[in-house]
């Protein structure tokens, strides 16, 4: 696979959709980069007279102040350009000559409002809070792995992007190539979470592994061909990194979370349950109480599905009584108040 500069790529692609006429400028500067490379002065590079007709200067500010062009010299008198990443500009003309729509070049997310208080269900980690916050405010493409056991942070961070328009969700151990091509093309989510990424099967990696460094998505299957660029972020979570490929995890931000204290988890699992479950407040307590004390399981989804089917105390210590008769002993651990 050609490797490009993600960034300039989409970069270029966001400018053609919005001033197709500069396709035919691009290409009169890649063209003459090509001729000229082995020039003795190539790279003082060219100045915006060096074309015929000439390219107007405010033209190439814009495009340099957009990371598609760089300047190699300046004076008084001239300043010369040069692109940022060559690849990149004939990859982007090879997208737009294609024929394709705007919308199959390159989706455009809307602007999505991020709430303060997003991630007020978590308990602690306000550091990783704040810098996600200020992430996502300037929709930097930047993407996220979760480590940790099953009560910690990780999977509440996800459930809190979930509650964002435009996010979307599946499980790596149900994942597949094609499948995954054909979600990112049709449904052009704009937060992706990905649960239980370390068992995504590695002969299926290439499709994320193009979204996170280029936004790229390309699908081809029974002679037809889809290409869509993307600003998807991406937020995955696993319960540890052994199981990860080493280019897969270096296109996230790692983040490993301990797990949470019988308080926190208490406090943390009561919260889910009254936002998201509409349990009471001191049936949510009751229900993430038995979770940890009675079935000595730490998992917030435990707590979740009691609070499904129990909507009273005395429900919820039917089910427990139940649960915890056939509770698989791998699941268990011995009930502690600590």
């Amino acid at each position: 696979m050609k490797q490009f500069d993600g960034d300039v790529l989409r970069s270029i692609l966001l400018l053609l959709n919005d001033r197709p006429e500069l396709a035919d400028t691009l290409r009169r500067i890649t063209e003459w980069e090509r001729e000229h490379y082995k020039d003795e002065f190539f790279r003082l590079g060219w100045e915006w007279d060096t074309f015929d007709p000439p390219i107007k200067p405010q033209t190439l500010h814009m495009m340099h102040l957009r990371g598609i062009l760089r300047q190699v010299y300046k004076s008084r008198s001239c300043t010369g350009y040069l692109t940022r990443d060559p690849g990149a500009a004939l990859e982007a003309l090879r997208i737009f000559d294609a024929g394709q729509s705007s919308e199959s070049v390159m989706a455009i997310p809307e602007k999505v409002e991020i709430p303060r208080d997003l991630f007020n269900l978590i308990i602690g980690h306000d550091d990783v809070k704040q810098m996600i916050l200020k992430a996502l405010d300037i929709s930097a493409r930047v993407h996220w792995l979760f480590v940790g056991p099953p009560a910690s942070a990780k999977t509440l961070f996800l459930l809190c992007i979930e509650k964002l328009p435009g996010s979307g969700y599946i499980l790596g151990s149900r994942m597949s190539k094609a499948g995954l091509s054909d979600y990112l093309i049709d449904a052009k989510p704009r937060f992706l979470l990905i649960y239980e990424i370390d068992k995504l099967p590695a002969k299926d990696l290439a499709p994320l592994l193009s979204l996170c460094e280029t936004g790229r998505v390309v699908e081809t299957l029974y002679g037809r061909r889809r290409e869509v660029i993307l600003e998807t972020i991406v937020f995955a979570a696993a319960n540890r990194v052994s199981g990860i490929p080493r280019e897969l995890l270096s296109r996230f931000e790692f983040l490993e979370f301990s797990e949470y204290t019988r308080d926190q988890f208490i406090e943390v699992s009561s919260r889910l349950l009254q936002r998201d479950e509409g349990a009471i407040g001191e049936v949510a307590v009751y229900i993430a109480e038995n979770v940890w004390d009675v079935l000595g399981v730490k998992d917030v989804s435990e707590a979740v599905r009691i609070a499904r089917l129990a909507k009273t105390k005395k429900e919820v210590d039917d089910h427990v009584r139940v649960i915890r008769k056939y509770l698989p002993k791998r699941r268990a651990r011995a009930p502690s108040r600590a």
